[in-house]
């Protein structure tokens, strides 16, 4: 005959009070997670050694008892019907919605959420997706799988700040910044659908974004010498023809791959083709006059942007870009860490330089407000003060 054990424990919180919650156990085999019994008390009430309340709490402790009864009942009733039971079994006849769901498996459910509710886009949740498998990694590694949303406490945040920085590569502040922001996220969502009662990180400091950080762009000399320059590797002067295109229309690396001539260009009745595309991180429609140069770089390839990594997926078409745009600069001689990313960064540039207007760019940039027009700003005015300087000197 199998046996069936019943064990009670009361679930650590940041309040004084906290709801108990059983485990079933048969023949050894535990269940994976406690059911709560619903059963909310005061900490101070209960008794760790007997795993009981004190004997002053009699009611509650006869509600206990009950519960107890009721698991036991129902594997003899399993027995006398001849069903093979086990604890997960045992637990499911018994416990439908009051399963106690781990921080750990929690994150899938969020995720799960982010995906259902599709106001975020494709490249955005699987950001997200990284950055929740490297929690999920911190918290196998700790052994913190089993807790609660409300055993999330500043501690193990700490903990998880030293883990990101020895175990990731490059993780600076703004990276480091955002894991602990998904962590807040997912607790938030846990209250929010009751998973948990309280957010006990509601008044953690995440640590500050390093905003002095420059932003990296190719000045208008620089740009002019990248065009310039003769490349006797094939693959190089692709690089810097999609490289040259993307300034042309401020493109991310994921927007590039995803270009389509026929898709994504059109004539206008005046005979003007225009370049018009939803960006991939934030669906804002970009549009605009396709560029001279943009035009020429496609005529040079037939209409069809070439593939660096040979129509690899998008990550490895990113990293193979960026080796090959830092030989280039090396050739170039321009000591700047320049990747796909600075072509955004310095289309921004050119079009605050040109004088558009900033709602124009920030929609063609995909952002939502003209806030980050601030820093390009900042370094434009910079640059020009140095460039008179110069000149004055």
């Amino acid at each position: 005959m199998k046996l069936v054990q019943v064990q009670f424990w009361l679930r650590s919180t940041c309040s004084e009070f906290a709801k108990i919650y059983v485990h079933i156990s048969v023949d050894g085999d535990r269940t994976d997670s406690p059911f709560s019994t619903g059963i909310k008390i005061k900490k101070s009430a209960w008794n760790k050694k007997t795993d009981r309340l004190h004997d002053i709490h009699a009611a509650e402790n006869q509600q206990i008892v009950q519960i107890e009864a009721e698991i036991k009942m129902q594997a003899a009733i399993f027995r006398t019907k001849g069903v093979d039971f086990s604890a997960e079994s045992l637990k499911k006849a018994l416990f439908k919605e009051t399963k106690f769901v781990s921080f750990f498996e929690l994150i899938s459910k969020y995720l799960k959420y982010l995906g259902e509710k599709n106001e975020i886009a494709a490249t955005t949740l699987n950001t997200r997706k990284i950055r929740s498998a490297n929690i999920l990694r911190f918290l196998t590694e700790k052994n913190y799988k089993h807790l609660g949303c409300e055993e999330i406490k500043p501690k193990i945040m700490d903990e998880l700040q030293i883990w990101l920085k020895n175990n990731l590569k490059s993780c600076g502040d703004a990276y480091l910044h955002r894991h602990l922001q998904f962590v807040n996220s997912v607790i938030n969502y846990g209250v929010l659908y009751e998973y948990a009662e309280k957010n006990p990180l509601q008044h953690y400091k995440l640590p500050k974004i390093n905003k002095k950080q420059k932003v990296v762009y190719l000045t208008v000399l620089e740009q002019e010498l990248l065009a310039k320059a003769v490349f006797s590797d094939k693959k190089l002067e692709q690089v810097r023809d999609i490289f040259i295109f993307s300034t042309c229309l401020g493109l991310a690396c994921v927007d590039r791959i995803c270009f389509d001539f026929e898709k994504h260009t059109y004539l206008k009745d005046d005979g003007s083709r225009w370049f018009s595309m939803l960006r991939n991180k934030s669906g804002i429609a970009a549009e605009m006059p396709l560029p001279n140069r943009a035009t020429e770089i496609l005529k040079k390839y037939d209409f069809k942007l070439p593939s660096v990594a040979d129509n690899q997926n998008i990550a490895v078409e990113n990293q193979l870009t960026n080796r090959y745009l830092k030989i280039i600069m090396e050739i170039l001689g321009i000591k700047k860490h320049v990747t796909t990313h600075t072509a955004r960064k310095t289309a921004c540039t050119n079009w605050l330089r040109a004088g558009v207007n900033e709602n124009v760019i920030a929609a063609m940039m995909g952002w939502t407000s003209t806030k980050m027009l601030k820093i390009y700003a900042e370094v434009e005015n910079e640059t020009i003060a140095k460039e008179v300087k110069l000149k004055l000197s």
